[in-house]
């Protein structure tokens, strides 16, 4: 009973670890794909394109992977990207590799 107490505190906190380690990637990956969006300068896809205080439109639309592309084929695994619609906006995502 207690080596199987001590090997789930084991594996306890092997997961406790592991999820801690995808939050501080994940945090990583959203601090990266903000600073990329600024450094272009926001997405272009509305009938009035986003513009800078100086008048020039964003070009982060072109490094987005799945954003308006229904219908596509997903860049990573071949997947369809799928389209959803929440609250009257659009998401898309690729239902195999977004879970």
């Amino acid at each position: 009973m207690k080596e199987n107490l001590e090997q789930m505190a084991k594996q306890y906190k092997a997961v406790v670890e592991q999820i801690r380690k995808e939050r501080e990637q994940l945090g990583l990956e959203i601090s990266n794909t903000l600073q990329k969006a600024l450094a272009y300068q926001g997405s272009t896809f509305n009938i009035q394109p986003f513009q800078n205080p100086e008048g020039i439109e964003g070009s982060a639309q072109n490094w987005h992977k799945v954003y308006a592309k229904e219908t596509q084929l997903c860049q990573n695994c071949k997947t369809k990207i799928s389209r959803i619609k929440q609250n009257g906006r659009s998401t898309f995502f690729c239902p195999s590799c977004q879970k």
